[in-house]
């Protein structure tokens, strides 16, 4: 499909498809029979949520049958990166086998390169694992203790850290105020933004003066990025080297995961992906921000296959004693239904214990992870992302694609747009409706385009759920269909649709027509599109 505008929606290379499809089987052929299968009413099986309650039900061993688990992933991925929603590495292991581990999406928009298994990203706050490792390995070597007091180290952050203590820092509960905004809004107007030049330790640590108290020091869960920024600054000032030296000597290069590196001038540029804003429609590069800026919280570099090793051989206890591992994976402090350690979430999955953090800045997106009970890793790296002021929605879109990574590792369905079967000669130029609003098909000949007319929503937006906020009765109306749909709930179809066709939907023609799509494509667009104007074919809308 060629995208034209946010309206481009659901006819892709001369085919239409519904996108709210659950599962990989495309939308529905043409109407050749409405009487003759029984009556059935919920249509094909409903696509778990994958929540903890379908523990249960899910299979008791995680990605037992390889074969199928990859299978679904890259049905999964690929219409990610397909409809744009998706460029980047995605890697799935278990035990010392990578049984997942493909790439999408350009490295370099401009220049037409696709990333690769060994292409690097920025990886966000995930990079706060090895801070926490850094500190880590000065309590080893009996440099400082969790309970010392930062006031120690810095007395010149002011009175109040005299109270703050190591393992505050870690486990993200300091009571510290300032951030990278100057508020607790984090309004765009209170934002502190890294600026392109460098900034020295020294400058960066003092940049908010004293720093003062949001609440009691331990109290509670705050996520702030100056708690890391200042153990990035404490392994400095201790180790007497910069923080990308010492994380190389102690980590690194004894595990030989040669492409992590701190900062954008000691990695191999060669192979970093381009960092982009616009997804999924547009590859605009967003302004520079020199890594120094983010020092310990972020602006490590990597490609996925060393995040996967890194995370094994930290849970194979060949990193640290098992009690500092202990401590590293600890529950230190509640967030929500998960618990925060040093650089960790600990959470569940389908009833399964997982371990991961999550990263995001303006053009990365990042998760790694793994479940220690069963010995399986994920790593999903992304240079594809909204801009600053939306960037809140690629950080859902994520995880949303890891929730249905998950499903997939528990033996649930996962719910991924179609994707088409290319070199479709069907025509189907026109204009249609659908639940009020109208759209256009547009046909060069070599792909079909959708059109949203008269301020119409993007449907493919509709489908991922995330970017609308209309509060209309017409919109609310349009959510509940693309919902349904979604789940294959063709009852709830059924209710809001003209007698035509909820005769196909109780005779079963729906679902059969859903679930068994061949090559071809008949006049009927889709359930919930008519052509205009309307022709000799059922008024079906919503």
């Amino acid at each position: 499909m060629r995208d034209q505008t946010e309206g481009d929606v659901v006819a892709i290379d001369g085919r239409a498809y519904c996108p709210w499809q659950s599962g990989t089987i495309p939308a529905m052929r043409m109407i050749v029979r409405l009487l003759s299968i029984a009556m059935v009413l919920s249509g094909c099986a409903t696509a778990s949520n994958g929540t903890p309650d379908d523990a249960a039900a899910a299979r008791s061993d995680l990605a037992v049958d390889v074969e199928e688990t990859v299978t679904n992933l890259t049905e999964l991925m690929s219409a990610q990166a397909y409809y744009g929603r998706f460029s980047g590495t995605v890697l799935v292991a278990r035990g010392d086998t990578v049984i997942y581990h493909e790439s999408f999406g350009f490295s370099d928009a401009t220049g037409g390169h696709p990333n690769t298994n060994d292409t690097v990203y920025g990886i966000g706050s995930v990079a706060k694992q090895f801070t926490a490792a850094g500190i880590m390995r000065l309590v080893e070597n009996g440099q400082i203790e969790l309970t010392d007091t930062v006031a120690r180290f810095f007395p010149e952050l002011g009175p109040f850290v005299e109270r703050v203590t190591i393992h505050d820092l870690l486990s993200m509960s300091s009571g510290i105020l300032e951030d990278f905004a100057q508020t607790k809004t984090y309004d765009l107007a209170s934002v502190v933004l890294p600026k392109p030049t460098p900034i020295a330790t020294a400058e960066l640590l003092g940049f908010f003066g004293e720093v003062t108290e949001f609440f009691r020091p331990g109290r509670r869960f705050d996520y702030a990025n100056i708690n890391y920024v200042i153990l990035a600054a404490l392994i400095e000032k201790l180790s007497g080297t910069d923080l990308n030296s010492y994380l190389t000597e102690h980590f690194w290069t004894p595990l030989r995961l040669g492409s992590i590196a701190f900062g954008l001038e000691n990695t191999d540029t060669s192979r970093v992906a381009r960092a982009y804003t616009g997804i999924p429609l547009t590859h605009d590069e967003p302004e520079f921000w020199h890594d120094s800026w983010v020092l310990g919280a972020g602006g490590v570099y990597s490609t996925a296959h060393d995040l996967y090793r890194w995370m094994k051989t930290l849970s194979d206890g060949g990193v640290f004693s098992p009690d500092l591992t202990a401590a590293l994976f600890g529950r230190h402090q509640r967030t929500g239904n998960e618990w925060y350690g040093y650089g960790w979430v600990t959470g569940q999955r389908h009833g399964r214990t997982y371990r991961y953090h999550e990263g995001g800045t303006v053009g990365y997106i990042s998760e790694a992870g793994f479940y220690p009970d069963d010995d399986v890793y994920i790593v999903i790296l992304s240079n594809h992302t909204h801009e600053l002021e939306r960037l809140g929605l690629t950080v859902r879109h994520m995880q949303d694609v890891a929730r249905q990574l998950h499903s997939v590792l528990n033996g649930f369905p996962s719910n991924a747009p179609p994707v088409p079967v290319e070199r479709s000669r069907t025509d189907l130029s026109g204009r249609y409706s659908v639940a009020g609003f109208e759209y256009e098909f547009r046909n060069d000949g070599e792909a079909v385009s959708i059109v949203a007319e008269q301020g119409s929503p993007s449907i493919m937006d509709v489908a991922f759920g995330r970017e609308l906020t209309e509060n209309t009765r017409r919109f609310r109306r349009v959510m509940r269909v693309a919902e349904a749909l979604g789940n294959d709930d063709f009852r709830t179809i059924w209710w809001r649709a003209e007698i035509p066709l909820r005769i196909a939907i109780s005779a079963g023609f729906v679902a059969d027509a859903w679930a068994n799509l061949t090559g071809e494509k008949g006049e009927l667009v889709s359930v919930n599109f008519y052509r205009l104007p309307t022709e000799e074919r059922p008024n079906v809308y919503w």
